[in-house]
């Protein structure tokens, strides 16, 4: 094994799981010390204290702190860390009297709460961060990632099918947001205070986590957004559905456009979330009138609705350098999908389309439609491959083939 060079090493090690490099630096003298590059180049923390505790304590270790590229950092989702101990606990009581009982059930519930969650109310949470952050020299990525709970760890109990009834009862919305929208932005506000604080240079910005949408109220927030993102290839941002708040009004006095337009590097651009809920709202509060991102090669959507001619525009606007479009979830104001798919397939030199489910116009009626799996597939043919067919808009639904895959793309 001594006699293997560092780069044939390097490339055996790029193909071992993250996992199973602990082992690997059991091996040799070589293996290990190579294997540490790939273990500490991207970090994974919690967004605790003890987490960005050693998170710092990493970052003041010169050897390991320089092999670091990316920072991963968990949001823990607050139905997993608080409501499933409290059920678990509290399962064999009942909630049916309105003396002692509930008022124990509900001072037990907000202690767990406030234990798991305080941590992420306080400016400490920006500290430690930003302290992490600016002893990280390489550090190029972030990334922002919502833990939720799997689906078969649930509880199978009366408790879980009331359990949004009982979160209500608790109002642990209030702090959280329905889905933990509330969460996210706190992680999402720090890490964007961090970047700029510490005048970290990234080539990529993600969030795999919906951020409550009153991030737009936060004029301050976006100026250093826009800074933070200016240096990105690579962006990805994901908000929430808050029905009960006015984004339309903050989104047009404060527009996403703003954040987006100094990205003159952006090569993908990954936008989910229903922002758009008034037809009137400026497109240009997203994409601007006539901007153009010179190096964007993939645009992926997922419920963002807008005009047909407003998508075509930006699509036109691209053509010379997108090369892979994902659209899901996104209905049309007014036109159809059959003109989108005319023009990709005249204009567009794309080697990966992709659509997804919920694929939406309107009829001459007014009536809404939704495209079935078969007719995305009938139209992701049309584009990338020569396929005839393409489906109208008010044409029956056809008959989806048992077994396949929602929202598949089609590469060249």
């Amino acid at each position: 094994m001594d006699k293997l060079s560092p780069e044939l090493v390097r490339e055996i090690l790029s193909h071992v799981r993250r996992r199973d490099l602990p082992d690997v630096r059991l091996v040799c003298r070589p293996f290990s010390d190579i294997s540490v590059e790939f273990l500490f180049s991207e970090i994974h923390t919690l967004s605790t204290e003890t987490g960005l505790l050693s998170l710092v304590a990493l970052s003041q270790n010169p050897r390991l702190a320089r092999l670091v590229r990316e920072l991963v950092l968990h949001v823990d989702d607050f139905k997993q860390l608080t409501w499933h101990p409290f059920v678990a606990q509290v399962q064999s009581q009942s909630l049916q009297s309105k003396e002692g009982p509930r008022h124990n059930l509900y001072m037990s519930m907000k202690a767990a709460d406030r234990a798991h969650f305080k941590f992420s109310h306080t400016p400490l949470y920006t500290t430690l961060l930003t302290k992490a952050l600016r002893n990280l020299p390489r550090l190029s990525a972030v990334e922002m990632r919502h833990r939720q709970p799997d689906h078969d760890d649930l509880p199978r109990t009366p408790w879980e099918r009331n359990a949004s009834d009982l979160a209500r009862l608790f109002r642990l919305e209030r702090s959280h947001g329905e889905n933990g929208e509330l969460d996210d932005l706190r992680a999402f506000t720090a890490l964007i205070n961090a970047v700029h604080d510490s005048g970290t240079h990234l080539t990529a910005f993600r969030t795999d986590g919906s951020i409550a949408q009153r991030v737009f109220r936060d004029h301050e927030l976006l100026s250093k957004a826009a800074i933070v993102f200016a240096t990105c290839t690579e962006l990805e941002l994901d908000f929430s559905y808050d029905h009960f708040y006015d984004v339309d009004a903050h989104i047009r006095a404060n527009p996403l456009f703003d954040i987006l337009a100094p990205c003159r590097r952006l090569e993908q651009l990954k936008l989910y979330g229903t922002l758009r809920l008034d037809p009137a709202t400026p497109f240009a509060c997203y994409f601007g009138a006539h901007h153009v991102w010179r190096h964007l090669r993939v645009l992926d959507f997922f419920s963002l609705d807008m005009h047909a001619h407003e998508l075509v525009d930006l699509l036109a606007r691209h053509k010379a350098t997108l090369r892979d479009v994902s659209i899901r979830c996104t209905a049309l104001y007014t036109g159809h999908w059959d003109e989108v798919m005319v023009f990709m397939r005249k204009e567009l030199r794309l080697e990966w389309f992709s659509l997804g489910v919920d694929l939406q116009d309107f009829g001459e009626d007014g009536e809404e439609y939704s495209y079935d799996e078969r007719q995305n597939e009938d139209m992701m043919d049309y584009v990338m491959s020569g396929g005839k067919r393409l489906p109208r808009c008010g044409e029956p639904n056809s008959n989806p083939k048992v077994g396949d895959a929602e929202g598949d793309g089609w590469g060249l």
